[in-house]
């Protein structure tokens, strides 16, 4: 046709092909892949039907073209009786048709062909229907070793051109790079979900030992918790580095949940005393953080999250313990737990005291900046309560 612009199937091949490398979400690749295969065929529409391992059916991705059907993502599937899928998946057809598209003249001449069983001829004038159905002029499959992966439908051209044997060539070389970037996809998609699968499970676990600790002093209930929540709340309200490290602030809630861990060595009858501690009970306290940090020092992981629990009942001024740590040999993780800590302890009943109000808590929080407390956790508590993320 005068005026067309030729395409560089090669160029463009290799461009799509590109883009697919760096994509890891199967939806937004089958995007990429239609937008692609519209852009240098013309075709009036594009859809991927996509196989669900679980239920053995092509279901529908992604869908485009403004001249043509446009079906919405999982709308249609193709069961596995579907002739088309048995067209595709019984190669005998593919080789007498030249490879691997549905073209109603080829399948045409296969149907009348000579020597055609009663199964075959229902295959081909099923798939010819089904092609009608969704406007499909070329289906192209593909294929990983023997099993059929995908199902790429394209409608008429735009300029109602037909199909050249280079845009053909150009679908079947690009439908096997699809495949595996869509396997590869897969893949990571699974091994995500299997990273998100085991992180539930240990923070599950993890909440589990916290609750082993509550259940041994009955006036903490609910504490751990509260201090999770409020680490996180002022993490949020320090430098934007921190709160928008998502690993950073996983390190707070996992050293949060596990602050007191080391209190599962102390005995409960010191944990529940109603009366005061003797200077003698009071060091086995004290011996807590360090009994925490022994327990989870060996897991690699918790380097970090390890530092939180010891270092949680250090003083800015250097009175705190177990080790007297001042000023910036604090870690970052335990000055944030020490504020959290000490204000839920405030303002919760103990043994030894009712809660105090929170205006007190908090000019008790605020007088000790600089003292008990890192000046800058402060100020980012302090805000925290201004905004109501902790109140």
């Amino acid at each position: 046709m005068q005026g067309e612009v030729k395409v560089n199937y090669r160029k463009e091949f290799e461009k799509t092909a590109r883009s697919m490398i760096l994509v890891h979400n199967t939806k937004t690749l089958a995007r990429i892949v239609v937008k692609n295969i519209v852009k240098n065929t013309g075709a009036t529409h594009a859809c991927v039907f996509l196989l669900d391992k679980n239920s053995d059916e092509f279901i529908v991705k992604v869908s485009q073209g403004a001249f043509g059907v446009k079906l919405p993502e999982n709308f249609a599937k193709l069961k596995a009786d579907n002739p088309i899928i048995k067209y595709f998946r019984g190669k005998k057809y593919l080789k007498q048709s030249h490879g691997f598209f549905i073209l109603e003249k080829v399948i045409a001449s296969l149907k009348n062909g000579p020597a055609i069983s009663k199964t075959d001829r229902s295959i081909l004038s099923g798939s010819i229907e089904q092609a009608k159905l969704y406007g499909a002029q070329i289906i192209v499959p593909g294929y990983f070793g023997e099993d059929l992966i995908l199902l790429i439908v394209l409608g008429n051209k735009t300029n109602s051109m037909i199909f050249t044997t280079e845009e053909l060539s150009y679908l079947s070389v690009l439908s096997s790079d699809i495949v595996m970037a869509f396997k590869n996809t897969r893949l990571f998609e699974d091994l995500s979900s299997q990273v998100e699968l085991n992180k539930k499970l240990f923070l599950n676990t993890v909440t589990a030992f916290s609750n082993a600790i509550e259940a041994k002093d009955q006036y903490t209930l609910g504490h751990t918790s509260r201090v999770v929540d409020f680490s996180l709340a002022i993490a949020k309200h320090l430098d934007e580095s921190i709160s928008s490290d998502k690993a950073f602030m996983e390190k707070i809630r996992i050293s949060a949940l596990l602050h007191d861990i080391g209190k599962i060595g102390i005995s409960e009858n010191i944990l529940n005393k109603k009366g005061p501690l003797t200077i003698e009970e009071r060091k086995i306290i004290e011996m807590h953080p360090e009994i925490g940090f022994n327990i989870i020092k060996h897991i690699k992981e918790f380097d970090d999250v390890s530092l939180g629990v010891k270092y949680h009942h250090e003083y800015c001024n250097g009175k705190g313990y177990p080790t007297g740590l001042s000023g910036k040999d604090i870690p970052l993780i335990a000055t944030i737990i020490s504020v959290a800590d000490c204000f839920d302890a405030m303002t919760s009943d103990r043994p030894y005291r009712k809660a105090l109000p929170l205006n007190v808590a908090i000019k008790e929080i605020t007088d000790n900046s600089g003292k008990q407390f890192t000046p800058k956790i402060v100020d980012a508590f302090l805000l925290a309560i201004k905004s109501k993320d902790i109140k």
